[in-house]
């Protein structure tokens, strides 16, 4: 999703898990970069990416911090965390992310 920023109409990336995640295979994460745009994560797209231990999690984490990545907290992954901790049942996460990425 690009955006421009409300303040400053600058444009602003906040991408789904997808994406990133075939960036980061290909090493090619600093393309989002290359246009000057600014790069900001939701919260829940950070933990589909990061959530288990893949080819790719090492790589996208070390990149959103080595970054400053801002992350961008929504209800989505608030209610998510809540489900978790109830222990009742596993909370769903298809499409968890681009969810919280619209409702942002």
């Amino acid at each position: 999703m690009v955006a421009p920023s409300a303040a400053t109409a600058e444009v602003v990336l906040v991408p789904d898990a997808g994406p990133l995640i075939t960036l980061a295979y290909a090493d090619s994460l600093d393309l989002l970069f290359k246009p000057a745009w600014s790069v900001e994560i939701v919260d829940m797209v950070l933990h589909e990416l990061i959530r288990n231990k893949t080819p790719s999690s090492e790589k996208l984490r070390h990149w959103v911090q080595a970054n400053e990545l801002p992350i961008l907290p929504t209800q989505i992954f608030e209610r998510y965390q809540q489900a978790l901790s109830s222990g009742s049942e596993a909370p769903r996460t298809a499409n968890l992310g681009e969810l919280a990425i619209k409702r942002r």
